[in-house]
């Protein structure tokens, strides 16, 4: 799906991430994301799926603050997953089903870690379950882990677990997912660093569970282990190698592109940083003509008549 179709991005700086801080944006936020969507349908752009990232899909960031804070937890962490949120929020009124529903495309959602305080590692029973999900835990004490406080999951419960966890996201339209965060999910963990195959039971468990579904995944923030790991991985079919819009120097992608181009994977870019917020954010995927591999560029771009 991402190697192949245009889709509408969210990601951290994109318009809507955060779209009722937007100038002049409308305070629904599901509101705001079926209309520019349907806007790039009138105007003839192929839509393909939405990377729905915000806050609304995962329940990270404003959602974690709604639910009682994050408790120390990392940034972007999922408490409770879009899937699960049986009502919508101020910000995005129709759960996750619902708009994907209105939008009439797949889904791309996101999740890089659980929150300290997550619904899924509370020591209860799942429905459907025998037994709660076992998780391993981030060291705050390890150098550049201080701000990451986290949950995964035990490695030899991770295929069973992301079985479950894509069922979730297939149910509301989900065809590929976007885990974040990747380098500190392996550096911060002392269950992956202590242990010779916990961090590839835990990623081959992800990413096998996709592949029988049919899914894609898409890994952000990658250490260059992650990079080789994937060699055996078809359904993880790109990285992203440039910050989010945010940040800016985004266009910083040449070193980071080379071993992702050579592990045969796609780097995933994020191009034209807006010293503006502009309107539209757009994955495009583009096949270059003198170097084998598709790119996908994640684009703000000013639509006009």
């Amino acid at each position: 799906m991402t190697l192949t179709k245009i889709g509408y991005q969210t990601d951290n700086g994109a318009y809507y991430v955060f779209c009722s801080a937007a100038p002049g944006a409308d305070r629904n936020c599901s509101r705001s994301l079926i209309t520019v969507v349907d806007s790039l349908k009138k105007k003839g752009v192929p839509m393909g799926y939405v990377s729905y990232q915000g806050a609304g899909a995962s329940g990270s960031g404003v959602r974690a603050r709604e639910e009682g804070g994050f408790g120390g937890a990392a940034p972007w962490c999922i408490k409770t997953w879009g899937p699960d949120m049986p009502n919508g929020d101020n910000q995005f009124p129709l759960t996750v089903r619902e708009l994907q529903k209105a939008l009439d495309i797949p889904l791309q959602l996101y999740a890089p870690y659980f929150c300290l305080g997550s619904r899924y590692f509370n020591g209860t029973t799942p429905k459907g379950l025998t037994k709660p999900w076992t998780p391993v835990i981030s060291d705050q004490n390890i150098s550049g882990c201080g701000n990451y406080g986290f949950q995964d999951i035990e490695p030899s419960e991770a295929r069973a677990f992301y079985d479950w966890f894509f069922q979730k996201g297939a149910d509301v339209g989900m065809v590929s997912f976007e885990p974040d965060f990747m380098n500190q999910n392996y550096n911060c963990v002392p269950a992956f660093v202590e242990t010779t195959d916990g961090s590839a039971m835990y990623q081959q468990g992800m990413v096998q569970a996709a592949l029988a579904r049919g899914m894609t995944v898409q890994w952000c923030y990658a250490a260059p282990t992650d990079v080789l790991a994937s060699l055996d991985m078809p359904a993880l079919t790109n990285f992203r190698v440039s910050n989010d819009f945010c940040y800016g120097e985004s266009w910083k992608v040449g070193l980071s592109s080379l071993i992702v181009w050579a592990a045969g994977s796609a780097p995933s870019k994020v191009i034209f940083p807006p010293y503006r917020m502009t309107e539209y954010s757009i994955n495009i995927m583009i096949l270059n003509d003198i170097f084998p591999p598709i790119y996908r560029f994640h684009c703000i771009v000013r639509m006009t008549e």
